[in-house]
């Protein structure tokens, strides 16, 4: 966000001899700023409507969705294979849930995660969709440009704004079990020249995309889905190595981050989504990122074998995160929004903390024609 501050004079120009003495009309200031949209609705809205708004939820069925996004006024939806059978019955199910929007919030993010290869939601009608590795072997930036393009315009026919892709870890550690195939390469160039113009498709055809898994989740043996991995690396390590895609995303503006559940011990003993220095301090204050940060899904092993996930929605939020990944449970769900809004009314989470967050979430969601 741009900050605002007093107009500086404007510089006398030199006299023009030839110029006429006739003096020029005098200019009339506008009377009052051009109103921000943004911080009218942040006004507007409730601490529930708030705090839903930084919860983003999977779920069962469209009518338990319907409820949940009505009860506790949700920002956004993830679809995962079990929602999605057909195009049609996905599209029709999306404009379902977009109307149970309140009167007065912003439409939903709808969100998926279609990053090609062996982890694909869309029906096998829709693809075919190559994994990332092998666009990456490909080596051919445009092909992976349009890779990315392609998926975006037909996620976006079915009514999705949002896929958490492209994953930018890098595949250095061939004993890793959980990224494999869907990084783009075992480097950081081959990373960067395929994973980068991917993003750049997927926003091109008018899909928001999530980077992931920051800061790197290539180098482990632990799958954070089990259990919490543990990267030793120095920093200077993972500057040479892990963080120059998400460097390389930032500089290309990506809309937004997602966080993994892993600890950089280096920094911090508690996991990276979860950690001040890691969200706030590496990611924000030393990479320079003003976007939105997601969470990776907050039910994975690594997170529930460490705190209660309630618990674990308010660290994320302290830690700079701004949008809280849940992707199963009602129960769940109620948890993280009820952590969450006791903790704005106890002062642990305070107001301006909670509205940055909002702030930037709802300028993402004004990208995508959501007036609010």
């Amino acid at each position: 966000m741009q900050t605002t501050g007093e107009a500086l004079p404007t510089p006398a120009r030199p006299t023009d001899p030839t110029a006429s003495a006739t003096p020029a009309p005098p200019t009339t200031a506008d009377p009052s700023p051009t109103p921000d949209p943004v911080a009218g609705l942040i006004r507007k809205m409730s601490p529930r409507e708030k705090i839903g708004q930084l919860i983003m939820a999977g779920f069962g069925t469209p009518a338990e969705a319907v409820r949940l996004i009505r009860d506790l006024r949700l920002g956004g939806v993830i679809l995962f294979k079990r929602n999605i059978e057909t195009e049609e019955q996905t599209a029709q199910d999306i404009a379902t849930l977009q109307q149970a929007v309140a009167s007065g919030l912003p439409p939903l993010f709808v969100a998926v995660d279609q990053e090609g290869g062996r982890v694909s939601r869309l029906p096998a009608s829709s693809g075919p969709f190559p994994s990332a590795r092998s666009i990456g072997d490909r080596q051919d930036p445009q092909l992976a440009y349009q890779a990315g393009l392609d998926t975006g315009r037909i996620l976006l026919r079915l009514g999705f704004n949002l896929n958490l892709a492209p994953v930018l870890d890098i595949a250095s550690n061939p004993q890793n079990t959980v990224i494999g195939t869907r990084a783009f390469g075992t480097t950081a160039e081959a990373v960067i020249a395929a994973g980068l113009p991917f993003m750049n498709g997927l926003e091109a055809s008018g899909i928001l995309a999530a980077v992931k898994h920051f800061p790197g989740h290539g180098d482990t043996r632990i799958d954070s889905h089990v259990a919490l991995p543990v990267v030793d690396k120095s920093m200077a390590q993972l500057h040479l190595l892990e963080l120059r895609p998400f460097a390389e995303a930032i500089a290309q503006n990506a809309a937004l981050i997602m966080v993994a559940h892993l600890v950089l011990s280096e920094l911090d003993s508690r996991p990276a989504s979860l950690s001040p220095l890691v969200v706030d301090g590496l990611l924000r204050d030393e990479m320079g990122y003003a976007g939105v940060v997601i969470t990776d899904d907050l039910i994975m092993g690594a997170i529930s074998q460490y705190v209660t996930i309630g618990e674990a929605a308010v660290l994320a939020v302290l830690a700079g995160c701004d949008i809280i990944l849940v992707g199963a449970g009602s129960a769940n769900l109620q948890a993280v929004h009820a952590a969450l809004l006791d903790a704005l009314h106890n002062g642990r989470l305070s107001q301006e903390r909670l509205d940055l967050s909002l702030a930037r979430i709802l300028l993402l969601k004004r990208r995508l024609g959501a007036s609010g």
